[in-house]
């Protein structure tokens, strides 16, 4: 039996959607004492019934976007929606924007990562710098770099867990799937061409 932390894991949501789904009926549950108990079997009722257009949570975004459980078919508007809780969103402007989105703490994403992964992007079309930096690592790059926050800043800062940013590293740009969602959050014809062919990858 699992507990509905153990479960909301499983199915990337959160514990309170898991209540719901008991509460409502949708998943059985065995109550022992103040704690609700799930059988394993249990979740293949609810596995991949969240409606493809409502927001994850991080981790749930991470599992689909890093290719561990399936994600949905291509659709702009679905990718914008549902993987917006993947990072905290800040805006910063730097003295030096090249020297800080440089900064080897960070994972470059956006459409600088989309034009690594496919090579009809030939120019930047991005108005800001897409980069993911763990939290742990968020202050000492501000300070290093003398960001501030700006609502027009020329860095758009993904800020994600550290478990996250350990599998982002490896080559400085983050996967084509999570570049896609990048893209497709600028919206244009042209742009969501690309982040359709880069979800495809």
């Amino acid at each position: 039996m699992l507990s509905v932390g153990a479960v909301a894991e499983r199915l990337g949501v959160s514990e309170r959607r898991v209540r719901a789904l008991v509460a409502a009926g949708r998943l059985p549950a065995e109550r022992v004492g103040r704690a609700w108990l799930i059988a394993p079997d249990a979740l293949a009722l609810v596995d991949g019934a969240r409606a493809p257009g409502r927001p994850l949570g991080s981790r749930g975004a991470w599992r689909e976007l890093l290719g561990e459980v399936a994600a949905p078919a291509f659709d702009a508007s679905i990718l914008r929606a549902r993987y917006r809780g993947r990072a905290r969103r800040l805006v910063f402007d730097a003295p030096d924007v090249a020297s800080a989105i440089a900064d080897e703490v960070l994972a470059i994403g956006g459409w600088s990562a989309a034009m690594r992964w496919d090579a009809l992007v030939d120019e930047d079309a991005g108005a800001a710098h897409v980069v993911y930096i763990s939290d742990d690592q968020h202050d000492a790059w501000r300070e290093r770099h003398w960001a501030v926050p700006s609502p027009a800043g020329r860095i758009a800062l993904r800020v994600v867990g550290r478990d996250v940013m350990s599998r982002l590293e490896a080559d400085r740009a983050v996967p084509a799937r999570v570049a896609a969602v990048d893209v497709a959050e600028l919206g244009g014809v042209r742009v969501l061409e690309a982040a359709e062919r880069l979800w495809s990858q």
